[in-house]
């Protein structure tokens, strides 16, 4: 993403697009850059949350838990 980012300012490009991202890769630094690509185009971010309840995350061998999606859902909100 950072690279992306740089891409686009360094080309001075303007145009719309959006982002998929998984849940359990969402930390606070990845948050801080998606509101800079807000500055610059991102206008969505599809978050991936594959169940609500830990039986069916394990079932189905995800590796992200409750917390991981409560946290991105968090992140995107906040930043």
């Amino acid at each position: 993403m950072k690279d992306l980012y740089e891409g686009i300012t360094y080309r001075n490009i303007k145009f719309r697009f959006s982002l998929n991202m998984r849940a359990e890769t969402i930390d606070i630094e990845k948050a801080e850059l998606l509101a800079k690509l807000v500055k610059i185009g991102l206008n969505k971010v599809y978050l991936g949350i594959d169940a609500g309840n830990e039986y069916d995350l394990k079932l189905y061998c995800k590796k992200a838990t409750i917390m991981d999606n409560t946290k991105g859902i968090f992140f995107l909100n906040k930043y």
